[in-house]
């Protein structure tokens, strides 16, 4: 029997060495350099490098980390492909730790939802400076900071800017059924191909780029596709609002900020991005909207914008659910928009017909990604063809303000323009996890096997609109 590698060094790992015990474990290994080199409980700490040298001596290597997606994806790009992954009952059955973490983590969830619920009563449109002191104080909650700002439970991803909500409310399905809804992913910007180690069940993406990946990989992984999630929310003003705002603010153009997250800041010249963008289409427009992201909503890039005449506006938090609402209602009132690097708001503008200007020149854009998740930098791309993508973007978009079937051909990949899809749609996709869930048992390690018992059963029933909408997730033969 090969001894064992546990990677992973933290709380989980060390579960991992009491499970398998010291004579089979010969080394933890972790992305935290600060921990190579140290010794748990009379294991010795070794480098990941150092672990691919001694992989080849025949030793198994089997991950720890909750967080595993990212370690997959290393193992993989490294060319590690027989790996095993220890888990434990609480980790692998769904159901058990989401009601689990539901009890450890109520308070934690309860104060991020008291800011949430302080958000959602404010008009973000017109009420920018009392997002900003929210915010702020929300940035310096040390506890919630801590925990990490985030919804903590079993679909964490779906309640990122309001895509969950935004397709249950449009399906007319009970929130109380999301836990039965696959995980929405908000994978829809660039070319990384770490999603491709992400998700063990069921996913929706908006276009099909992901989706050839994760079958290429594993081919009983049902992934559906469903276009912009921005389509199926509703907007937050009625038409005879949005009529009145516009024949106050006449022609508008949208800029979206380059920027920042709650754990890392964007490194360039913030007001001379602003007095590019004013300079160069100033003179074109009625009012300008400057679109803040809300970890940068305290920043004085904002006092500097409105002071040169621009509006501010916000879509509100990631984890807010009126975030897709916000942003729809921006691309119903606004014209044209322009960015200085692609975002989701790209996708969305294509979407709409609203031209796209694009704004780099002068400035620096690149971002400091030093931030680590269970001990791995977000630096690593995890075979990111980022660079290709970013190429290609930019030779397709520039400070021109316009819009053309190659730059729609371009995104339509990952923002999945053809792949809309109707209120039963939906209804089909939450019966057939309800029937996986229901043959695994909530057991993850056997969620594969109750995908293909699904397949087989409904063929077998002739039951044709299940079984054709579990078929167009799974991988073509």
């Amino acid at each position: 029997m090969k001894r064992i590698i546990l990677f992973g060094a933290g709380k989980k790992g060390i579960e991992a060495l009491e499970y398998y015990g010291k004579k089979r474990v010969a080394f933890f290994c972790d992305n935290a350099e600060e921990k190579t080199g140290r010794w748990i409980d009379g294991i010795e700490v070794i480098s990941f490098s150092k672990m691919l040298e001694l992989y080849s001596k025949d030793f198994e290597i089997v991950i720890t980390p909750n967080e595993r997606g990212y370690l997959r994806a290393q193992l993989e790009l490294n060319g590690v492909k027989n790996y095993s992954e220890y888990y434990d009952k609480l980790f692998w059955n769904i159901d058990q730790r989401y009601k689990t973490e539901m009890g450890m983590l109520k308070n934690h969830n309860a104060q991020l939802q008291s800011y949430v619920d302080e958000c959602q009563k404010l008009d973000l449109f017109f009420q920018f400076h009392e997002f900003k002191e929210l915010t702020d104080r929300l940035l310096h909650n040390g506890a919630l900071c801590k925990e990490g700002l985030a919804f903590i439970g079993t679909n964490t991803e779906s309640n990122f800017y309001g895509n969950l909500d935004a397709l249950l409310c449009f399906a007319g399905i009970d929130k109380t059924e999301a836990n039965y809804f696959p995980v929405v992913s908000h994978q829809d910007v660039t070319y990384r191909k770490l999603p491709v180690y992400m998700y063990d069940s069921a996913v929706i993406f908006s276009g099909e780029r992901y989706k050839k990946l994760i079958h290429e990989r594993c081919k009983w992984i049902p992934v559906f596709t469903v276009g912009p999630y921005i389509y199926y929310a509703e907007g937050i003003y009625n038409s005879n609002q949005r009529n009145q705002l516009k024949k106050r603010w006449g022609k508008i153009l949208t800029v979206f900020l380059p920027h920042s997250i709650e754990t890392t800041q964007r490194n360039y010249n913030e007001e001379k991005y602003i007095d590019l963008v004013l300079e160069k289409y100033s003179g074109q427009f009625n009012t300008i909207l400057l679109c803040v992201y809300w970890a940068d909503a305290a920043q004085p890039v904002c006092s500097y914008a409105e002071e040169r005449g621009m509006h501010i506006v916000s879509a509100g938090y990631r984890f807010d659910p009126m975030f897709d609402r916000r942003q729809k209602t921006m691309f119903e009132l606004t014209d044209a928009i322009v960015c200085g690097d692609p975002g989701s708001y790209v996708n969305y503008a294509l979407f709409y017909n609203k031209p796209v200007g694009v704004i780099r020149a002068g400035c620096n854009l690149e971002a400091d990604i030093s931030r680590e998740i269970e001990g791995v930098a977000r630096s690593i791309e995890y075979g990111s063809d980022n660079g290709s993508y970013s190429k290609i973007f930019y030779e397709l978009f520039s400070d021109r303000l316009e819009i053309t079937e190659e730059q729609k051909a371009f995104i339509n990949e990952l923002a999945g323009f053809d792949q809309i899809k109707d209120r039963t749609f939906f209804e089909n996709v939450l019966s057939l996890n309800k029937m996986i869930w229901n043959i695994c048992n909530w057991d993850l390690s056997d969620y594969q096997f109750a995908v293909q018992q699904t397949y087989q059963n409904l063929e077998e029933a002739g039951n044709t609109e299940l079984f054709n909408t579990l078929k167009s997730g799974l991988r073509k033969e």
